[in-house]
């Protein structure tokens, strides 16, 4: 058995990318894998593609009420992967270039998770 079998495995931004491989990854590993992101139509496509039974929770990570919603249905939280960064095409240059503004507005949407 694995060692992520039977933990759930919340990633915010699993709908694609990297948010969406961890997910697989985790899902292969028996973990109970719920996805996050803003659009429904892309989170139960991804969902389609991992095995076993992954919930999917369409939320919009910059609006906190939805956000304590969606994260208060989520009974336990094994293991939490933030991959949703605000405007995360505008990083695809040097990590030097990322502004202190850019990082906390990635955290703002973990913040009041406590």
């Amino acid at each position: 058995m694995s060692q992520l079998a039977k933990q759930t495995v919340v990633v915010l931004g699993g709908s694609s990318g990297i948010g969406l491989a961890i997910a697989q990854a985790a899902a292969e590993q028996e973990a109970d894998v719920v996805l996050l992101s803003r659009s429904l139509p892309k989170l139960q496509a991804a969902a389609g593609t991992l095995p076993g039974h992954p919930r999917v929770i369409a939320v919009d990570m910059l609006q906190p009420a939805t956000v304590d919603t969606a994260m208060t249905s989520i009974e336990v939280i094994d293991h939490l992967v933030l991959t949703a960064i605000d405007r995360e095409y505008s990083l695809f240059g040097n990590l030097e270039s990322i502004s202190s503004e850019q990082v906390e507005k990635s955290f703002d949407k973990l913040r009041g998770f406590h």
